[in-house]
């Protein structure tokens, strides 16, 4: 029974002496509408400018809740027969007393699978 005690009061006292750092990641309920979020090189890939805006509040009424604001924009530049997309993130997230704000910027260059265009590899 001595053994049991010493062995809960050693992981007690291992516990309080480690420091603990935690965060928390953006979180987005629908990727379909944040295509850059996901993958830089889908910078162009509708092949005009896309303009996209998003903004997350979680648990309502909460006091410190989650936000998320999120503008993006992105399109062909006309550079290379149409090749080369560019894109530009701005998120603003809050937690609590912490806020961050991240910029973002992507670059994809796209290569043709067949004639016609409709198929394309894109590389960041």
């Amino acid at each position: 029974m001595k053994r049991v005690r010493s062995l809960w009061i050693l992981m007690l006292l291992a516990m309080q002496a480690g420091t603990a750092l935690a965060q928390q990641d953006v979180q987005f309920s629908q990727y379909v509408f944040n295509g850059l979020i996901v993958n830089p090189a889908y910078a162009g890939y509708k092949g005009a400018t896309y303009f996209n805006t998003t903004f997350r509040k979680q648990w309502v009424g909460i006091q410190g809740s989650p936000q998320t604001v999120y503008v993006a924009v992105d399109g062909l530049t006309g550079v290379k027969n149409e090749k080369v997309g560019l894109g530009g993130q701005v998120m603003w997230d809050k937690l609590g007393p912490q806020d961050a704000l991240s910029l973002y910027a992507s670059y994809s260059y796209r290569i043709p699978l067949d004639n016609t265009g409709e198929r394309r590899l894109c590389l960041d």
